[in-house]
């Protein structure tokens, strides 16, 4: 029986809701249920899960969206909320019913833009998927002095996967966000700062690097852990001038992509 037939009669008057988080390093099924779901996908973990109402709207309302609650004890949050990774967290809510555990309806999906924890429950918001995308920032061109470009993109065209730029080793030792490499770095203390550090399709920025330690912006997720394999790639200052490493250390000047005469002072704010 489909599940919007179920829906419609007195057969089963106890839909089930499940939670489909699809992140960037792995899913996670949750189910409000008070115990486990299995069907033909996987097991839905029961889980103290609860969400807010649902707002009704149409392609005009960009700003539809739902909270979600759960125990600040759940793998989920650690990965995705405490140790703060890239994001990349998408939710589908689904509603089936026991006589057919595979018809599901989609109830919603969104993306997860941002968590709270307080106590022992945390808290993610999550807009519609169209609510998303509309009000998404898009990336643009600044009219500034730093090079626009990301390092080894291509516009700055820089190869940084060349013996110059790149040392692939393994990991010794991971502590919160600072990694050890088990071999001694070719690069000098500092020399890494905006570049990065690439893990089982992870990568992360490096904020200092001295000897063999590299700190990062944010740690790695649980999937990555000593004697994986890693790479380090140096990093770009984004300056053409005053010892700007887009010359002294790239010699690309040619693709640069920011605008280094701007002037530093505001003929709208102050006198010239």
């Amino acid at each position: 029986m489909a599940v919007l037939t179920t829906e419609q009669s007195t057969q089963d008057g106890a839909p089930i809701e499940l939670f489909r988080f699809v992140g960037t390093y792995t899913t996670y099924y949750r189910t409000s249920a008070p115990e486990s779901i299995t069907n033909t996908e996987a097991t839905w973990v029961a889980n103290a899960i609860k969400r807010s109402e649902f707002e009704e709207g149409t392609q005009e309302d960009d700003d539809l969206t739902i909270d979600i609650e759960m125990p600040a004890s759940d793998q989920m949050v650690t990965d995705y909320c405490i140790n703060v990774p890239p994001p990349g967290l998408a939710l589908q809510i689904l509603r089936v019913h026991r006589n057919d555990m595979n018809d599901a309806l989609t109830l919603w999906d969104g993306e997860v833009v941002s968590w709270t924890i307080k106590g022992r429950t945390a808290k993610c918001r999550v807009p519609s998927l169209f609510s998303y995308i509309f009000n998404k920032p898009l990336p643009r061109i600044k009219y500034q002095g730093p090079c626009n470009h990301v390092l080894g993109d291509r516009f700055c065209k820089v190869d940084m996967t060349t013996v110059d730029n790149n040392q692939d080793t393994t990991i010794s030792t991971i502590v919160d966000n600072v990694v050890t490499i088990a071999d001694t770095s070719v690069f000098a203390d500092d020399e890494c700062v905006g570049g990065s550090m690439i893990a089982a399709s992870e990568q992360r920025m490096i904020v200092s690097n001295t000897g063999t330690s590299f700190t990062l912006a944010s740690p790695f997720s649980p999937n990555v852990a000593a004697l994986d394999a890693v790479s380090v790639r140096r990093g770009c200052n984004h300056q053409l001038t005053n010892g700007g490493h887009c010359i002294d250390r790239y010699s690309n000047g040619s693709n640069y992509g920011g605008f280094p005469y701007v002037p530093t002072r505001n003929p709208f704010q102050t006198r010239l």
